[in-house]
C-alpha cells in the first residue's frame, strides 16, 4: 500500500538540491511561465536505457514544456548506463538523499526496540 507522502515529507529536500546543484538544475516549483501549463502525463517504459530518455522523452518534454511521470524508480539501475549517469545515481543515493528527522527518529526507535532484549530479528521489505 502506497502512502500519500511527498518527497519533502520523507527527505531533507534542501540538502538534496544543494548536494546536486553543480550537476542538475532542480527547482522547488515550476517557473511562473510554466505553472499554468497542463502537464503531459507519461509512464516511462520499464528498464529503458538512457537513449530512450534522450530520443523519446526529451522531445516530448520540449514539445509539452511540463511532464508528469506516473511512476518512477530505478529504471536505469541495471541497464548499463554511461559512467556519468552511474556516478550521478550514486551521488543521489549515497550523498543527496537523507531521511527527514521524523523518519530518522522512527528508525532509531525501531532499532532500539529490536535490540532491547538481545533476541534475533529479521527485517522484511514488502512491496
Amino acid at each position: 500500500m502506497k502512502g500519500n507522502s511527498d518527497f519533502k515529507d520523507l527527505f531533507y529536500w534542501k540538502h538534496f538540491i544543494e548536494t546536486l546543484k553543480d550537476e542538475v538544475h532542480i527547482v522547488d516549483k515550476l517557473p511562473v511561465s510554466r505553472e499554468k501549463i497542463e502537464p503531459f502525463t507519461k509512464a516511462p517504459i520499464c528498464w529503458s536505457k538512457v537513449n530512450y530518455y534522450k530520443s523519446d522523452v526529451l522531445p516530448l518534454l520540449k514539445q509539452h514544456k511540463v511532464m508528469y511521470f506516473t511512476h518512477t524508480d530505478s529504471r536505469l539501475a541495471n541497464n548499463g548506463p554511461p559512467t556519468s549517469v552511474q556516478k550521478l545515481r550514486c551521488r543521489v543515493n549515497y550523498r543527496a538523499l537523507k531521511y527527514s528527522a521524523s523518519i530518522q527518529e522512527l528508525g532509531a526507535t525501531l532499532i532500539s526496540r529490536m535490540r532491547q532484549d538481545g533476541s534475533p530479528y529479521i527485517g522484511l521489505h514488502l512491496r
